[in-house]
């Protein structure tokens, strides 16, 4: 129960930063117009989709794996998504 709500945080977390990202780089260096936090959040949905579709290794995996394997796996997700929203402020900065 707890894989399923860090994961839903997670995936909201990640179009949170797929958007600022978005309006960092894109909006501002090639003239694109601003993703809304719904489009990220069905960008992230169809990525997955796509990611998961092609690997049906993964699927087996994910059902297959504990609860614990599957929290390991959502954190390190959270904390890619952290480092690449810093990464992603300090280049804005930079940039700017």
């Amino acid at each position: 129960m707890i894989a399923v709500i860090l994961g839903f945080v997670s995936l909201f977390f990640d179009g949170w930063v797929l958007m600022l990202l978005w309006r960092w780089f894109p909006c501002n260096s090639l003239d694109a117009p601003p993703l809304s936090y719904g489009h990220c959040l069905g960008l992230i949905f169809f990525c997955q989709a796509l990611v998961y579709a092609t690997n049906t290794a993964d699927i087996t995996k994910l059902v297959d794996s504990d609860e614990k394997r599957q929290i390991t796996r959502i954190f390190y997700s959270l904390c890619l998504m952290m480092i690449l929203l810093g990464f992603g402020f300090v280049t804005h900065l930079i940039v700017n």
